[in-house]
């Protein structure tokens, strides 16, 4: 059974593997095997959306924490990769951030597609904890002192708690360097969403304490203290 997660990309990157793949757009699923376990992986469309092909999942002969080969149709729960979000690079390729439900890290999951979405490399692990809780990662839109970058929301824990922004710098083989973490929310933070907004702002929505929250915030509150709401009054200087 496959779980159309809500998160959706777009593809800026035209071809791969010589097909023209724009516009095209890549729902993130939850693959659900035969022994009710789940699987990250994602939906793609050459199309503009008429026709849909399922790419495979980062499980698809992943070694797992146990030293096992893991087939997502056949895996168990030692292997479960959850709820993800997808961003594309600028060279292209595509990064999957992955709730790591079955690992022993305690880490976020992450794998690469130079394919665009059809296949996926090797899970490995960022620095940033994975306390059992949906995470979102948007591209930043604009190069940071010539550097690319990504910008994740998630709990810092215990449990689903502190509510944490993450700054990371892309590095030339596609790994991501944390190089900026701040508490954006103390106490119950769970599900989160967030967007480069028009006006040169981050816009964050976020489960807090049973109701939907929502702020705007530019990257100063990563360095200064300031509330999210005030970085949005001061000129951006990353």
């Amino acid at each position: 059974m496959d779980e159309i997660y809500r998160h959706r990309s777009r593809r800026r990157h035209s071809a791969y593997k010589g097909q023209p793949r724009r516009p095209s757009h890549l729902p993130h699923l939850l693959h659900k095997n035969g022994n009710g376990k789940q699987s990250s992986a994602n939906i793609y469309s050459d199309d503009n959306g008429l026709t849909w092909h399922r790419g495979k999942s980062p499980n698809d002969g992943r070694i797992n924490d146990s030293g096992q080969v893991s087939d997502s149709q056949e895996m168990n729960g030692l292997s479960e990769l959850t709820e993800s979000q997808i961003v594309e690079l600028n060279n292209g390729h595509l990064v999957q951030f992955m709730r790591n439900t079955g690992g022993s890290s305690g880490k976020v999951a992450v794998s690469v597609s130079a394919d665009g979405g059809e296949t996926w490399g090797d899970v490995t692990y960022t620095e940033a904890p994975e306390v059992y809780c949906q995470l979102s990662v948007i591209h930043c839109p604009d190069l940071i002192n010539g550097s690319e970058y990504v910008l994740m929301s998630n709990p810092d824990g215990p449990s689903r708690s502190n509510g944490a922004l993450r700054l990371g710098k892309v590095n030339a083989d596609d790994t991501i360097t944390w190089e900026k973490s701040k508490m954006f929310r103390s106490g119950n933070y769970a599900y989160s969403c967030l967007a480069a907004m028009s006006d040169g702002n981050y816009g964050l929505m976020y489960e807090h304490s049973n109701a939907i929250k929502f702020t705007s915030f530019n990257l100063n509150f990563l360095d200064e203290d300031i509330t999210p709401e005030q970085s949005c009054n001061h000129q951006h200087k990353l």
